[in-house]
């Protein structure tokens, strides 16, 4: 785990979805593990996170 040094180097605000991910955790916190998880780690792909995937799924399958 690489932590990170500054908050725009997260995956977390890398992904896009800042704001909409807040909104589901706010809805469901057990899904604020995930964000710990993801948020501090320099090295995980944010597209890997499940809230991430859950936030595109309906965007992969209107291009299928």
């Amino acid at each position: 785990m690489k932590r990170i040094e500054k908050i725009n180097n997260s995956p977390c605000s890398k992904c896009g979805y800042l704001s909409q991910c807040d909104e589901k955790i706010s809805k469901n916190y057990s899904l604020i593990t995930i964000k710990d998880l993801f948020f501090p780690d320099e090295d995980k792909d944010y597209h890997d996170c499940g809230i991430y995937i859950s936030l595109t799924v309906p965007e992969i399958i209107d291009e299928s």
